[in-house]
């Protein structure tokens, strides 16, 4: 994902959360709140890349920050069911993905490439937005 994308993506969704404030007159808790909460979301992230360099990148960072920052308007349940997804999503990537014929289950092998994890972070994001929506939780 393209940095300049991820800032204009930032960018714009703060312009929106401030136009949303000034509108519905309340104070600037929703932005707050977004900004915490995709901040946590990038420490986080970022910690997890750094113990394992090489299995997630930096665009997985950034992707992140944007997505936390969508998200973390909808409050800690909705950043923690995000996790939660993302983890669960995860491994069923990660099972597909060894599994698919002509892959081998040795990580070694040459043909062994990365599984793309900014697909499952938006996939996380979109289905967490759903059942948010559909007031699941």
């Amino acid at each position: 994902m393209p940095r300049f994308g991820i800032a204009l993506g930032i960018l714009l969704q703060l312009l929106t959360l401030l136009a949303y404030c000034a509108l519905s007159r309340q104070d600037l808790w929703p932005i707050i709140a977004a900004l915490g909460l995709a901040l946590a979301s990038t420490v986080v992230q970022t910690f997890l890349a750094l113990i394992r360099p090489g299995a997630l990148g930096f665009g997985d960072v950034t992707a992140t920050a944007l997505v936390g920052l969508s998200l973390g308007v909808l409050g800690w349940q909705a950043s923690l069911a995000w996790w939660l997804l993302m983890g669960a999503f995860g491994l069923v990537a990660l099972g597909l993905y060894y599994r698919w014929p002509g892959r081998s289950h040795k990580p070694s092998a040459p043909t062994n490439r990365s599984l793309p994890f900014l697909p499952i972070i938006v996939g996380a994001a979109l289905t967490t937005d759903l059942i948010f929506f559909l007031g699941l939780i």
